[in-house]
């Protein structure tokens, strides 16, 4: 269906950095340590100041000097910043924590009964095609992340995003659009803390097989005319091969169900994806374990609507099917975040 990297590079196995745990126990190494500088300083002042007093009595009772109470006076205000900036140092540094790792939502409920909405976009696009999405569930009181697909491959994307959901405390419901939906059904395989998928007009897969597989075996879909491929090289000096769609394409292929103006802009700022993703085969199919739900999108021309259908009936999960094109999460958030309400119902309902 689409074409192959030439000389693709391996699959590197990132992690996004510290999990909570590790990060917070880094903080709270160093707001200690601050905090025992803080009243090691309190000490050594405390010390001056004593010593300042017993000089200056020394010096009133021979000499009837005043020199001593302003050199006191410049002892305590000098120590006084010390410890003032030593404390707030400490105080900043104990509140610096991963925003998404705090224990308990703006709502006031606890990461047990309100589960982290986690969005993983496909590719041609990037995040900010949740925008409004995202808009609506935080409006809700949700808490919402939507991380960067790194679009560099099955693998590599999928272990990226598992090691992403380590850093999260509490439940978590997985959306993915497109290829994203190849992304979740890879990386929730054996994270107890994904309750839900959800699948928003994408690519969902069995064990040992890719998006090509799927495409090619429901006609309809316009991206293998509508896409051009652009040879790269990493900083290694590895070669591989991006895929774009084409921007007089874009439109057509992608979002037919929006203004050109704004396709325009979309195309203009997309995202390629390594092309040998999508014949990359998935090692994992998580739908078969965790429970999903599926939006159809009923005039999409890149994921053929009878793929989507037959994907989602062979993963039991529950189906709506909305009047949309390919980018329905921009054209339809209304729909998307329904969908998505009805996951977190059931999830916190189980």
């Amino acid at each position: 269906m689409f074409p192959q990297s030439a000389g693709r590079r391996s699959a590197t196995q990132r992690n996004v950095g510290f999990t909570r745990s590790q990060h917070s126990g880094r903080v709270g190494c160093q707001g200690r340590h601050q905090a025992y500088g803080a009243l090691a300083a309190r000490d050594r002042i405390g010390v001056h100041i004593s010593q300042c007093a017993t000089a200056r009595t020394a010096v009133e009772r021979d000499y009837g000097s005043t020199r001593s109470r302003t050199d006191c006076r410049e002892v305590f205000m000098r120590g006084s910043r010390i410890f003032m900036s030593l404390g707030a140092a400490a105080a900043i540094a104990a509140m610096t924590v991963p925003a998404w790792s705090a224990g308990a939502s703006s709502s006031g409920e606890t990461d047990g009964k309100k589960p982290t909405l986690v969005l993983v976009h496909g590719a041609f696009t990037d995040s900010s095609s949740w925008n409004h999405v995202v808009q609506e569930l935080q409006g809700r009181g949700y808490r919402v992340l939507a991380p960067a697909n790194p679009l560099r491959g099955l693998a590599e994307d999928s272990s990226y995003l598992s090691s992403f959901l380590k850093g999260i405390e509490g439940p978590i419901i997985l959306v993915g659009h497109s290829y994203g939906g190849e992304v979740i059904g890879n990386a929730a395989a054996g994270e107890p803390k994904v309750k839900g998928l959800v699948y928003v007009a994408a690519i969902a897969p069995d064990i040992g097989e890719s998006a090509n597989d799927i495409l090619g075996a429901f006609p309809g879909s316009v991206l293998p005319d509508a896409t051009t491929t652009l040879p790269y090289s990493d900083h290694k000096g590895e070669v591989g091969t991006d895929l774009y769609v084409k921007p007089e394409k874009f439109r057509e292929a992608f979002a037919g169900d929006l203004p050109a103006a704004q396709t325009d802009v979309m195309a203009a700022i997309q995202r390629p994806i390594e092309a040998s993703s999508l014949g990359d085969s998935s090692t994992h199919a998580a739908w078969k374990e965790i429970p999903s739900w599926y939006l159809v999108a009923s005039e999409d021309k890149a994921v053929p609507p009878d793929a989507q259908r037959f994907m989602a009936q062979r993963a039991m999960s529950q189906i709506t099917e909305v009047s949309a094109a390919h980018a329905v999460a921009v054209s339809r958030p209304d729909a998307v975040t329904q969908v998505i309400l009805d996951a977190i119902r059931t999830v916190r309902g189980s």
